[in-house]
């Protein structure tokens, strides 16, 4: 009988041990895919290499804007802000903004206003 006792110890520890592996192992395979996840989703927003078409002939593209995070107010004032009138807004033939918040737009279709030294 004790001799049964003697092998039974050795079994359970190495049955412990394998438990305890696997679930360490769980344990990290759960926090790279949470990781990888979290990466995921700020991939899309943070990581926009390539300009993405906001107004198209004077039509906003609302799913773009709402991917990039951003609004028609938002482009507005950027837009306002390196000179173009907001009446010559809709004229634009294109303007695209990338998640870096980087815009362009064809500078030919409006003269930009010209803005007094002296900020009159």
């Amino acid at each position: 009988m004790e001799a049964y006792r003697i092998l039974w110890v050795p079994i359970l520890i190495v049955i412990a041990g394998l438990f305890l592996m696997r679930l360490i192992g769980r344990r990290a395979e759960l926090r790279q895919r949470t990781e990888t996840k979290k990466q995921g989703e700020r991939t899309p927003n943070k990581v926009q290499k390539e300009p993405v078409p906001v107004l198209i002939d004077g039509t906003w593209i609302e799913d773009n804007l709402n991917t990039l995070g951003c609004n028609k107010n938002d482009v507005i004032m950027q837009l306002q802000g390196q000179g173009v009138l907001a009446a010559k807004i809709r004229e634009l033939s294109l303007v695209t903004l990338d998640g870096q918040g980087h815009i362009w737009y064809d500078r030919d279709a409006v003269q930009p206003v010209e803005k007094n030294s002296t900020g009159k």
